[in-house]
């Protein structure tokens, strides 16, 4: 005899699993392969202004955006980069296994999909293929933010040269 979800639950999977399916983490996975990362989300609220990812806490999780806005921002509270639906964050924590490396605050009410970081290891782990696509997404990802962090530093060293008369 199976269990039967509650109605919430039920909304709430497919809410995750709508979330998961039009994030960048889901580019290349086939349906059966979302369905698996669906069973481990969880959906969680925030309200503007509250804090989703703490920096330097030991947390691991990946997370999606699945409505509202985010910042991401250094612990001086320098924004680094805007988080919009279907963007993952948490990746780095999730790769390195290291605490976390920046603050996001929701900008607005948002919601977000938690893909628990052991659950989600163990399942890239016992499917392989479904494994490797998730880090190649993951890794476009951290290539985007790091691209766009290069642009940062190029445009202040510009401003800088500028202010000392050297541009």
């Amino acid at each position: 005899m199976s269990a039967q979800k509650s109605p919430a639950c039920e909304t709430d999977y497919h809410y995750v699993r709508a979330a998961i399916a039009n994030s960048y983490l889901a580019d290349g996975l086939d349906a059966n392969a979302i369905d698996h990362l669906a069973t481990l989300g969880v959906r969680r609220r925030y309200e503007a202004g509250e804090i989703i990812v703490k920096q330097d806490e030991p947390e691991e999780h990946l997370l999606i955006m699945a409505e509202g806005r985010a910042e991401i921002s250094t612990f001086m509270d320098e924004p680094l980069y805007y988080l919009r639906p279907g963007m993952p964050f948490g990746e780095v924590a999730l790769i390195d296994e290291k605490p976390r490396s920046a603050n996001v605050k929701a900008q607005e009410p948002s919601e977000c999909v938690l893909l628990p970081a052991q659950q989600l290891r163990d399942l890239m782990y016992a499917h392989p293929a479904l494994g490797l696509i998730v880090l190649r997404n993951l890794a476009r990802v951290l290539c985007s933010r790091v691209r766009a962090s290069n642009q940062q530093i190029a445009a202040l060293l510009t401003l800088e040269e500028l202010r000392e008369g050297r541009g």
